[in-house]
């Protein structure tokens, strides 16, 4: 390596650790911290809760609406909503019991 080449590359180094400096003395270099998914997982089960009780509101608002607006097919709605409320149920409760148990595990 001649002695022009290895002062052009020390010359790039020394920019590279001057503009670290900087960015570091400006308050824009990286954190050193390590990542903490906690605040973004509690974010997430709070939206899927939220979703599934706004599913399982607009399922009853819905079954009230059928059974007011189609009187005469009440029989085969009575027969119906059971197939559409059963797993929605149990899928709304295992989600809201285990979102409130993290979270009672956490703070408590």
């Amino acid at each position: 390596m001649k002695s022009g080449d290895r002062d052009r590359s020390l010359e790039g180094l020394v920019e590279v650790a001057l503009d670290t400096e900087a960015r570091r003395a400006s308050g824009f270099a990286p954190k050193r911290e390590p990542f903490d998914p906690e605040p973004h997982r509690e974010r997430l089960r709070g939206w899927i809760a939220v979703i599934l009780v706004a599913l399982f509101a607009s399922a009853v608002f819905a079954s009230f609406l059928l059974f007011w607006l189609l009187p005469d097919k009440s029989s085969e709605l009575k027969d119906f909503l059971p197939l559409v409320w059963t797993p929605l149920t149990s899928v709304a409760s295992a989600v809201l019991g285990f979102y409130y148990g993290a979270q009672a595990r956490r703070d408590g």
